[in-house]
């Protein structure tokens, strides 16, 4: 389901949880340096939580609160971290001290009223829940949770009046109904349960959850047909999603339906688990994380939690921790084909691309038709400048798809460039051309294929077309209003070139091309202590070897009176 975008900043904002802001790209990785200071221990401890690296953070600030454990900032840091870091043996003891001097403290007491919960302790739980509902998204989280606490000790009334308490939350009427309609269900309340599902209905805008359970529940109460439209039109809009597919199979195949909520914990994962998929973007990573983490804490063995719990490692950077997430998904997962992708995408991301590409080839041995591997191992080699390994992958993966669509423009385009670069322009261009024809007004392949042209001397009005469409969708890219800079001086239009292949310079002043482009261009208007000085940058700026050797050379002699065709 969709929270609005209000809702998500309140939900990033005005949390009480403690969440640093300054991500950095490097990471401490699996550190331990032995004994270490007090101030030692605060500063790895701090340094790492900049770094997302969420698990040294806890082990050193957790460090830090053992030798100075009356500074509740210490211990309010070590228990955040230590929850995003999935370490609730020690959070939950950190818990039972915080709210001791903080009994309103958001994230101790879901943690928890969720402990009580797996105790099957219902009343103890909603003690928790109800002093977490302090601001906006303690009482949305709350709300739910205790309707959750109700469905335990079968009160069907006073749960879903509790989730009446999302009414003042404005615009929640879909996530409201949703698990409304999960709590009635396993209350085998149907008619309250079917009402629901109705009304939380939204056809294509469904989430994959939503999808499942609503699927799941008409197959159950013997909907066969429903069931089946339910699941099919979602395989319509989302590309043949192997959970889903695996659900219809099962349905089609006479196979018994099966229950998404068997407990009321099992319902709180779904609360939690769809408030960290509708925060899992760069900016709210560790909440995302944190909401992530609860989940798996009421379900440790859901694939779907751990590889949620790995897409938002993915989003900040996080490859090993990423990686180690997506290997605690079910090997028998209807997913675990997808995982290998993500895994393998992670290891090259650590520049560990042997690994990588061992996992897609064990793939491909075991799924040779299996498109998403085939074109992964593509984009993997032609990142590492493999070219025509990269367009052979890419041509296996365009013979595993029956009809060409929309949707496949990336793969000619890659394979187009891959061809170009691999020296092989009478495979690139036609591949190129299918790229533009699938995705008539795409930026990047009107840009390419139009540059290609240009750098030949070929199409010439046709190609500067190409690329001021591109410019005029993409003002600020560099690298296309290079392009257009470049496509008037082929044309000798030289005062106009240096326009734009100075702004082109001001966007993108470390690339060796653009350099040595305003170089030439400014040669041609006479400005040639300026074009040597824009030569001898491109020279410093390490060019590729082929193109080295011709600014070198333009350095020593200048241009010919003819355009230079490189």
């Amino acid at each position: 389901m969709k929270l609005n975008k209000a809702l998500l900043s309140t939900l990033a904002l005005s949390t009480s949880l403690f969440i640093f802001h300054t991500p950095l790209t490097a990471s401490t990785g699996e550190l331990d340096l032995g004994y270490t200071s007090h101030s030692s221990n605060y500063l790895i401890g701090r340094a790492a939580a900049r770094m997302n690296d969420y698990k040294v953070g806890a082990l050193y600030y957790g460090r830090a609160y053992e030798d100075s454990p009356q500074d509740q900032i210490l211990l309010e840091r070590a228990f955040v971290l230590d929850v995003t870091a999935g370490n609730f043996d020690r959070s939950l003891e950190l818990a039972k001290t915080i709210i001791v001097k903080h009994p309103s403290h958001q994230l101790a007491r879901f943690l928890l009223g969720l402990n009580e919960t797996k105790k099957q302790n219902y009343v103890a739980a909603r003690n928790h829940f109800e002093k977490a509902a302090s601001n906006r998204i303690g009482e949305l989280t709350s709300s739910v949770l205790l309707a959750w606490t109700y469905a335990g000790q079968g009160k069907a009334k006073r749960a879903y009046k509790a989730l009446d308490r999302l009414d003042a939350q404005g615009n929640l009427n879909k996530f409201k109904e949703v698990h409304k309609a999960l709590v009635a269900d396993y209350l085998k309340d149907y008619k309250t349960a079917e009402k629901s599902f109705a009304a939380a209905d939204s056809g294509p805008g469904n989430s994959l959850q939503f999808t499942n359970a609503h699927g799941a529940y008409q197959w159950r109460q013997g909907k066969i047909e429903k069931a089946r439209a339910i699941f099919s039109n979602y395989l319509k809009n989302k590309e043949q999603n192997p959970l889903i597919k695996a659900q219809l199979d099962a349905l089609n195949a006479g196979k018994p339906a099966p229950t998404l909520v068997k407990s009321p914990g099992d319902g709180m994962f779904e609360v939690l688990f769809a408030l960290a998929g509708a925060l899992s973007d760069k900016q709210n990573a560790t909440v995302a994380l944190i909401y992530t983490q609860l989940s798996l804490f009421l379900k440790p063995k859901s694939s779907l939690g751990y590889i949620l719990l790995g897409e938002t490692y993915q989003g900040i950077k996080q490859y090993a921790n990423a990686i180690e997430a997506f290997k605690k998904v079910d090997r028998h997962s209807p997913l675990a084909s997808n995982v290998d992708i993500q895994i393998a995408s992670s290891l090259d991301d650590i520049d560990k691309t042997a690994e990588a590409l061992k996992v897609l080839d064990g793939l491909i041995a075991r799924e040779p038709q299996n498109f998403n591997a085939w074109s992964t191992k593509g984009s993997i080699l032609y990142g590492r400048e493999k070219w025509k390994k990269a367009a052979e992958a890419l041509s296996f993966a365009l013979a595993r798809v029956k009809e060409k669509k929309r949707q496949h423009w990336a793969i000619y385009y890659y394979r187009g460039m891959s061809f170009e670069r691999a020296g092989e322009w009478d495979k690139a261009e036609p591949d190129l051309q299918m790229a533009l024809k699938l995705r008539p007004a795409q930026p990047a392949v009107l840009n390419y294929l139009g540059y290609s042209w240009i750098d030949r001397g070929i199409n010439l009005e046709k190609a500067m077309t190409m690329v001021k469409q591109a410019a005029d969708l993409r003002p600020r890219d560099g690298y296309i209003i290079d392009s257009v800079g470049w496509a008037y001086y082929r044309l000798g239009k030289y005062e106009e070139a240096v326009k734009r292949l100075e702004q082109a310079v001001r966007l993108l002043p470390g690339d060796p091309t653009v350099n040595d482009h305003l170089g030439d261009a400014y040669w041609k208007v006479g400005r040639k202590l300026e074009a040597g000085f824009q030569w001898a940058h491109a020279r410093d700026l390490k060019p590729a070897k082929k193109d080295l050797a011709k600014i070198l050379n333009k350095i020593k002699f200048g241009l010919k009176d003819k355009p230079n065709k490189s």
